[in-house]
């Protein structure tokens, strides 16, 4: 009569324990209708500066649509992929988690980094970074997301067959609103 128990326990644990990581994932990328966040986009090698804007305006079930074009589709209890078949962020949540997707080689690189962005500064945050080759160039880049507020920078760098790297491109969270359109903008003007 205690093993039915016993093995409910344990089904009942895994469940819960399943249900924390996908709202670990969604505290990483807060997918919420209204949600936005505002980048300050540069190019080093010329100069140039842009503001770039990620705005959640439609969800249909799982599936998330954003300003920019992009489709976030986020899998309960295993990750969010872009609108290209990429795991973004992926289970589990640990440092040096790999894998391969799309010809992308992507990792965990960090789960405790620190950032420093226009917005302000963020502790605990997760570090994914990709390798791809692209017309027999290497190429890496870095997607950060901090806990409770979503993606705070990406870097998109070039690399070098000597192992030097080229940063190309960098976006900063400049500003964020959570909580959708009710929420309030944070971050710098």
């Amino acid at each position: 009569m205690k093993r039915p128990a016993a093995a409910a326990t344990v089904l009942l644990v895994a469940a819960l324990a399943l249900a924390g990581c996908s709202d670990r994932i969604l505290n990483l990328y807060p997918l919420q209708v209204g949600n936005q966040w505002i980048f300050k986009t540069t190019y080093p090698d010329t100069d140039q500066e842009r503001e770039d804007t990620e705005l959640v305006v439609r969800r249909s079930d799982s599936t998330y649509h954003l300003s920019n074009g992009d489709t976030l589709i986020h899998y309960r209890n295993h990750g969010i992929i872009n609108k290209n078949g990429v795991y973004i962020l992926r289970f589990p949540l640990e440092k040096g988690y790999a894998w391969m997707d799309q010809g992308f080689s992507l990792e965990i690189t960090s789960v405790t980094k620190t950032v420093r962005v226009p917005a302000g500064e963020f502790e605990e945050c997760v570090e994914v970074t990709w390798h791809h080759e692209s017309g027999g160039k290497r190429f890496v880049s870095v997607s950060t997301y901090a806990p409770g507020v979503g993606p705070v920078l990406y870097e998109y760098y070039g690399l070098a067959d000597g192992g030097g790297k080229t940063l190309l491109l960098k976006s900063e969270l400049k500003r964020y609103r959570l909580g959708g359109t009710d929420g309030q903008v944070r971050g710098s003007p």
